[in-house]
């Protein structure tokens, strides 16, 4: 068996708690597990997820990434003592309201008022579903509901600053409660008989309990693959028995620099990229490591070819404005070209921030064109939204300091050059890219695919041919020649 521990987390928090559905969470991050499982799974391999956050919509997560199919096991459920695995139903209107409730209704959330005042918010997640319910009468409470239809969590606050949450069974019944000035962890002494203390010093030291007990039984022979992340790295390596344990870096989640004390006690190493590979090998002095793509490519040329405008994808986070510029005046004296600019950090968004800088910009270059004529503002929060947006682009502009793998082997996939700082394992200089560490410019990239068709088909076919090193089958190689060797450790 394959255990896969994913990095399913929000920000500094290891409760993962959906948001309404109008508004996504503050960044996206693309994410290897999945990928990883789905690979897996198409080769009848037999795998299994621990999840370790608090996901009161994980069934939904799963649905949405196509992987409700893997057998998982989830640390609060068992520490909240739930059976169900089904999604179930579970509307605002079985609640137990005052008879006296006034509803109105928005497009994204529902608001119920008594005698005026604003009594209650209602928030529904991406499928539609109530995800949990403000109260603001008396004391202030958050209900946070379980995909499978039931309370699974209430949040207690004084003066807007929570002061404990309290987590249910499936039958409402509250199994433990953790308080937040002091950190710490109560247990309901009718759920004694199921842990060994009645009060611990934080969650993670009864998740420690939890685990070492669960991960005592796992066979000796089972694998664990841990996407690294500082949430739990630690944890899992305070609870492993002699499982063989495999270290997964994929893009920026995890800071490379802060991994010394991990590298020399995992058995294997995996990375998304040859230069992170060389960084650890030469830096840390360990010869366990190795290079895989994190997901499998299946070529779809993309329409771009079809229609008279030439699309631009500019990523703009971490990115210098010095870059936008650029393209901006590209466009100036390039009519039929448009920009499409990729958001994976959203707070500046909402705020308004981003519009501002970018109309200021248009406005000193005396820019023929505005937001939402040739410039327009795309946020990518997950896979899809990429996909999507890549259909009809005829090149990507990616040049932060570390670009995106998953970005790279989409544009791959659909045959898109890429303009990035430095080549990769997927993007090759005058190959299927062009890379700026060769001392040239933006605008220079964007003159050689946009007005050579030569060049840009010559990228079509060099894209296809690389790409048929990290097919499913490949990649599945590449993961048993890891096993085999983890197995030697």
């Amino acid at each position: 068996m394959i255990w896969f521990i994913p990095s399913w987390y929000q920000d500094e928090s290891i409760v993962v708690k959906e948001m309404n559905w109008n508004r996504t969470a503050s960044s996206s991050r693309f994410d290897d597990t999945v990928s990883q499982v789905k690979i897996f799974k198409e080769e009848d391999k037999e795998v299994s997820l621990m999840i370790l956050s608090y996901s009161p919509h994980l069934r939904h997560f799963l649905y949405r990434e196509e992987i409700m199919d893997v057998d998982y096991t989830s640390v609060f459920d068992d520490l909240q003592d739930i059976q169900s695995k089904r999604i179930g139903l579970y509307s605002y209107k079985d609640l137990n309201w005052p008879s006296d409730v006034e509803w109105i209704y928005t497009p994204y959330i529902v608001l119920a008022k008594r005698k005026g005042a604003l009594f209650a918010k209602i928030y529904f997640g991406k499928e539609g579903y109530m995800i949990g319910v403000d109260l603001f009468q008396n004391e202030r409470k958050r209900l946070i509901f379980d995909d499978r239809g039931f309370l699974s969590c209430v949040q207690y606050y004084k003066e807007d600053n929570l002061q404990y949450e309290e987590y249910y069974n499936e039958r409402g019944e509250w199994q433990f409660r953790h308080e937040f000035n002091s950190g710490e962890v109560v247990i309901n002494e009718t759920q004694k008989h199921r842990f060994r203390k009645l009060r611990y010093e934080s969650i993670e030291e009864m998740m420690k309990e939890y685990l070492q007990k669960k991960l005592y039984y796992y066979s000796f022979d089972d694998y664990v693959v841990i996407a690294a992340d500082e949430h739990h790295n630690d944890l899992i390596m305070k609870s492993i028995w002699k499982q063989k344990v495999i270290l997964s870096l994929f893009g920026n989640r995890f800071d490379i620099v802060k991994g010394e004390y991990l590298y020399h006690r995992v058995d294997v190493i995996i990375t998304d990229s040859n230069d992170k590979k060389n960084l650890i090998e030469d830096s840390y002095k360990v010869n366990n490591v190795y290079t895989i793509s994190p997901l499998d490519t299946r070529f779809k040329l993309g329409q771009s070819q079809r229609t008279m405008r030439l699309k631009i994808y500019f990523i703009l986070d971490d990115t210098s404005f010095s870059y936008l510029e650029e393209i901006m005046k590209y466009m100036i004296s390039h009519p039929l070209v448009d920009l499409y600019i990729g958001l994976y950090h959203f707070e500046d968004y909402y705020d308004g921030i981003i519009q501002d800088k970018i109309n200021q910009m248009l406005s000193q270059l005396e820019a023929p064109f505005k937001i939402d004529e040739r410039v327009f503002l795309k946020i990518i929060s997950d896979e899809r939204d990429l996909i999507t947006l890549l259909s009809d682009i005829r090149i990507i502009v990616d040049v932060r300091e570390t670009s995106d793998s998953y970005t790279q082997i989409a544009g791959m996939s659909t045959g898109i050059p890429q303009i990035v700082k430095q080549e990769s394992n997927y993007v090759y200089h005058k190959k299927n890219g062009f890379c700026l560490d060769h001392g040239y410019s933006v605008a220079e990239g964007l003159y050689f695919y946009l007005e050579d068709l030569d060049h840009w088909n010559d990228s079509l076919v060099y894209s296809y041919h690389l790409m048929q090193e990290y097919s499913g089958k490949k990649i599945m190689k590449k993961w048993r020649e890891i096993i085999d060797n983890a197995s030697k450790y």
